[in-house]
C-alpha cells in the first residue's frame, strides 16, 4: 500500500478493495498538532459550508458543516474574497475529527 505525508504533515495511503471489484480507496488523515498559533473555538454562521482538502474553492469537499455547528480553528490560511466576502481560509477540526480547510466568511470566533 503506497503511503506519504504531504507538506501539512497530513497521511495519505491508497489501497484497494479485497472484494472481486477492487476498487480504489485513498485513505486520509489530517493532523491537529504542530501550529504555530493556539487553537482557537469557533462556530459557524450558515448551514452547508464545506470542508476542504486544500484552501481554494477547487479543493476537493471532505464533508459540511451545519449552521451553529462547534469547529476548532486550528491554523488561518490565505485571505480570500468568495460571493463578494473578503475572509481568511481557516484549518479546522470538527467535533467528530475531520480535518480540512473552509472559507471563514461563514465563521464565527467565539474565543
Amino acid at each position: 500500500m503506497p503511503s506519504f505525508i504531504d507538506n501539512e504533515g497530513n497521511f495519505w495511503a491508497m489501497d484497494f478493495t479485497k472484494d472481486e471489484k477492487q476498487s480504489l480507496v485513498l485513505l486520509y488523515a489530517g493532523r491537529d498538532w504542530g501550529y504555530r498559533e493556539p487553537p482557537k473555538k469557533a462556530v459557524t454562521t450558515e448551514a452547508g459550508l464545506r470542508i476542504r482538502l486544500r484552501a481554494t474553492t477547487e479543493g476537493f469537499v471532505l464533508g459540511s458543516l451545519g449552521k451553529g455547528e462547534a469547529i476548532t480553528i486550528l491554523k488561518t490560511g490565505e485571505t480570500a474574497t468568495i460571493g463578494g466576502i473578503t475572509a481568511p481560509w481557516y484549518r479546522i477540526k470538527k467535533a467528530d475529527g475531520l480535518i480540512g480547510w473552509a472559507f471563514g466568511g461563514y465563521i464565527k470566533v467565539v474565543e
